[in-house]
């Protein structure tokens, strides 16, 4: 299956639940990688938030899982392009869950 560049650029709007790995890290978008945890950018490492959102397509509904631990890549610098990238962990009571729908 190739994708084509018109499709990429043609705009949709996601239906329910059509994204189920990702999650909401305030303004910053996230990535479900693990069992507890997420992947998202270190340019985000010093947004003051304590828990992300997920399971839902609203930011402010869905379930929560608190933040353990942040491990930004350890030679981003604020400002400077590359090493963008933070591991996130979580301490949820269960794991984060995902259910993929393939559709190929």
């Amino acid at each position: 299956m190739f994708i084509t560049l018109s499709y990429i650029l043609k705009p949709f709007e996601a239906t329910g639940h059509d994204w189920p790995w990702m999650a909401h890290y305030m303004k910053c978008s996230s990535s479900i990688i693990g069992q507890k945890w997420l992947l998202t950018a270190a340019h985000c490492k010093h947004i003051p938030v304590a828990a992300i959102v997920y399971g839902n397509d609203d930011r402010t509904f869905g379930k929560v899982a608190e933040i353990k631990t942040k491990y930004p890549h350890p030679k981003h610098q604020n400002g400077i392009p590359g090493y963008d990238i933070m591991l996130v962990e979580v301490s949820v009571k269960n794991k984060l869950i995902i259910i993929y729908k393939c559709s190929f």
